[in-house]
């Protein structure tokens, strides 16, 4: 048997061949395989085990784990398989197979623990299972997990055995100048003296020094500015692991300092993207139809035309409802700069006082009659930026259909799709000068936005796919995953994902933040720009291949 051979000495590559012929003709020659029970297969490798053959084990469950992969079937006790097949790996001296499975087998118990206790006893087993794979490997790792694992079952003598092996061997190991230190560099783990430490959940106590929290503000900002924003600080905020919710962070003492500071700086630099929108032609007039179709329909309906505008920005949009015949427009703007820019223009405009209401809050904290005199009929929500949602749409849009409109607004936009496109981008020759190299540092871990994308950065490998479609009167409750089918249509290295949205402000009536490349996707709006996602690795496609 190869489990003799291996106490003979026979090398691990060599049992590992061995296993893997052993496998290969477990299939060929038992195809009946497919139709026996995963207890009657678990039966059979526990058999084996116990008579010593410990590699018919390994072939009777690798059949049950193929059995259960295609039949699409799931078991109860579907850790115990994994648990049984890491103990034949570690019998046969595999380190890094019995690893994997005890290490599924662990996840699997735990996930048990919460229906049943029973799973306990295999539970704690399976620390012992992976400290012993280990001790062939890294005892410093070895040491770590059998800890664990005593402490949780302080008198299991076989695992406080093994960890005394371990502790040994570390010993060994200093004493021997590290013999394992081979193992750690090939797999990446080397270790120094001191390890980096572990984050914190608090950005720092300041425990010596006076912060600013401490310091009065009455006179520094002005109160309003002391609000909560939706997207960048809270990006921010994710970097010291404390995820805090909008409405806590600007009362968080521990944040709030930095984010005031990073509201400040975003109120200043708004205003200056904006001037981008001015600009675009295409969008004001699909707006603008949009719009006017809106106050003709309540007009047609004997209604008057009461709207709400979020974002309002400049005002342009609240002037186009005005103009159109609405009877009031109540624009509301986070920002502070831009709120005041629509005031100066509704008067610079000549527009009456009673025709509008301008208010400098977060969408989601608006208010009935204190904020928005009547329920609104008409909805014009101009939040939407190059990541369609970064913007805080979703709960906006939540608050505002639940207590500020009535039930049959028309929104604008009236619903969003997303689309997204496999490419290549890739840099070769700058100035005749091979760049390539720098492809490797492509990848970052958020999309990449705010800037139009210059002409010949990408190539597209496939047709762009539907990937979302939402619609604003139904927004989605809780965020989602969905897997698509990617089919190439051109050879490449895939290392980046194009995406965009179109909005429907109206039947018929689109704007899209589409390439050039793609026709019919709605009217091109200028002023928002097309995302790019960089992958971490990189993959060579061909056409046809489907990923």
């Amino acid at each position: 048997m190869v489990s003799a051979s291996v106490e003979s000495g026979l090398g691990g590559s060599e049992v590992r061949e061995q296993v893997a012929q052993a496998v290969r003709l477990g299939f060929l020659n038992d195809p009946g395989y497919i139709q026996r029970t995963l207890s009657a297969l678990n039966a059979e490798a526990v058999a084996h085990c116990k008579a010593g053959d410990h590699v018919a084990a390994v072939v009777a469950l690798c059949k049950l784990f193929e059995r259960a992969r295609v039949k699409n079937l799931i078991h109860a006790e579907m850790h115990i398989c994994y648990s049984n097949r890491a103990a034949a790996y570690l019998a046969l001296g595999m380190w890094e197979e019995a690893l994997k499975d005890a290490e599924r087998a662990r996840t699997l118990a735990q996930d048990a623990l919460k229906k049943t206790y029973k799973a306990a006893p295999l539970f704690i087993k399976t620390f012992a299972q992976k400290g012993t794979a280990l001790i062939g490997e890294d005892h410093q790792a070895a040491s770590l997990v059998l800890e664990e694992g005593c402490r949780m079952d302080p008198i299991n003598g076989p695992m406080r055995l093994q960890l005394e092996t371990a502790t040994q061997g570390i010993l060994r190991d200093l004493l021997e100048g590290t013999p394992q230190l081979s193992y750690q560099l090939r797999k990446g783990t080397e270790r120094r003296l001191l390890g980096a430490p572990s984050p914190v959940e608090r950005i720092t106590y300041h425990a010596h020094s006076a912060p600013l929290h401490k310091i009065k503000t009455d006179n520094m900002l002005p109160s309003q500015l002391l609000t909560a924003f939706q997207a960048c600080c809270q990006t921010l905020l994710t970097l010291a692991e404390a995820t805090l919710i909008v409405l806590q962070a600007d009362k968080d003492h521990h944040v709030k300092d930095t984010y005031n500071y990073v509201t400040v700086q975003s109120d200043i630099k708004i205003p200056g993207r904006h001037f981008a929108v001015l600009e675009d032609a295409a969008r004001h007039a699909a707006f603008s139809s949009a719009i006017t179709a809106a106050v003709r329909q309540m007009e047609s309906e004997d209604k008057d035309a009461r709207v709400l505008n979020l974002g309002c920005s400049a005002g342009l949009h609240a002037m186009m409802a005005l103009k159109a015949g609405a009877r009031h427009v109540t624009a509301v703007d986070r920002w502070l700069y831009m709120a005041l820019a629509c005031r100066e223009s509704l008067v610079a405009n000549g527009f009456a006082e009673e025709q509008y209401t301008v208010i400098y809050k977060r969408p989601s904290d608006l208010s009935i009659k204190a904020d928005v005199p009547v329920c609104c009929n008409i909805l014009i929500c101009d939040m939407m930026d190059e990541g369609l949602l970064t913007s805080g749409v979703v709960p906006a849009m939540r608050h505002c259909l639940q207590s500020l409109l009535t039930d049959d607004a028309v929104l604008i936009p009236a619903s969003a799709t997303v689309f997204v496109q496999a490419v290549e981008a890739r840099t070769t020759d700058v100035c005749g000068v091979d760049m390539s190299p720098v492809n490797l540092y492509r990848w970052t871990p958020a999309f990449a936005a705010g800037a139009p994308l210059a002409k010949g950065m990408y190539r597209p490998l496939m047709e762009p796919v539907e990937a979302w479609h939402f619609s604003m009167r139904l927004p989605p409750e809780e965020s989602g995953r969905r897997h698509l089918d990617m089919h190439f249509t051109a050879d490449g290295i895939f290392n980046a994902v194009l995406f965009w949205h179109t909005l429907e402000l109206a039947p018929g009536v689109t704007i899209s933040s589409a390439p050039a490349l793609v026709s019919d996707a709605g009217e091109p709006c200028f002023h928002v720009s097309r995302c790019t996602s960089s992958l971490e690795t990189h993959h060579l496609r061909h056409n046809g291949h489907t990923l």
